[in-house]
C-alpha cells in the first residue's frame, strides 16, 4: 500500500502503484502558493464586478497580506502594478481590433497583429485604471493601421462584459507579480 498525500495534509492509502505516484517539486508548491482561491477571489471578484483594478486595489493589499506578503513589498509593487501593468489588455484589444477589421472587411497580416498588440502593450502603461481605459488609447493605433475608428464604439458597446474579464486577469497578474518579487525579495 503507497500513501498519496493530498491536499492540505490529508491522505489517502490506496492501492496505487508506484508508478503512478505523483511526487511533489518544488514548482508545484509555488503554483499551490501562487493560487490559493480563498485568498486572492475576493480582490479577483471586487476587480470583475467594478471593471478597475485601482477599486480592487485594497483588496489586493488584504490577499497578499493573507499570502503571508510583506507591507513593505505591496506597498510599494501593487500600486505600481495597478497603475503601469495591464497583463490582458494587449490580448484582449489585439482580439477586439481583429473583429472590427474583419467586420469591415479589413484583412490583417500576421505583422499587422503583432504591431497592434505592441503598440497596445506599450501604451496600455498610460491607461488610466477605470472601465474601458484601454479603448481611450487605442484610436492612435488605428489610425496608423488604417482601421475605422469608428469600430473603437462598436468596442465600447461590446466592452462591458469583456472588460470584466480583463480586470479579473490583471488584478490575478498584479497579486502575482507581488508574489514573485517577495520570493525573490526574501
Amino acid at each position: 500500500m503507497n500513501t498519496l498525500e493530498i491536499i492540505d495534509g490529508a491522505t489517502t492509502t490506496d492501492n496505487i502503484p508506484p508508478a503512478r505516484l505523483t511526487t511533489h517539486t518544488h514548482f508545484q508548491e509555488h503554483i499551490a502558493f501562487f493560487f490559493k482561491q480563498s485568498d486572492v477571489f475576493p480582490a479577483q471578484i471586487i476587480g470583475f464586478s467594478t471593471r478597475s483594478s485601482l477599486a480592487a486595489l485594497p483588496a489586493c493589499f488584504t490577499a497578499t497580506e493573507v499570502l503571508g506578503i510583506s507591507s513593505r513589498v505591496s506597498g510599494v509593487v501593487l500600486p505600481i502594478a495597478v497603475t503601469l501593468f495591464k497583463f490582458a489588455s494587449p490580448i484582449a484589444r489585439t482580439a477586439g481590433s481583429y473583429f472590427i477589421a474583419r467586420l469591415y472587411g479589413i484583412d490583417l497580416a500576421i505583422y499587422e497583429l503583432f504591431i497592434i498588440a505592441a503598440a497596445i502593450g506599450l501604451f496600455s502603461f498610460y491607461s488610466p485604471a477605470i472601465p474601458s481605459g484601454g479603448l481611450l488609447i487605442i484610436t492612435p493605433v488605428y489610425i496608423s493601421l488604417g482601421l475605422p475608428v469608428e469600430g473603437i464604439g462598436i468596442l465600447i458597446a461590446i466592452d462591458l462584459v469583456v472588460d470584466m474579464f480583463i480586470t479579473a486577469a490583471n488584478v490575478t497578474a498584479n497579486i502575482t507579480v507581488t508574489t514573485i518579487i517577495s520570493k525573490k525579495a526574501s
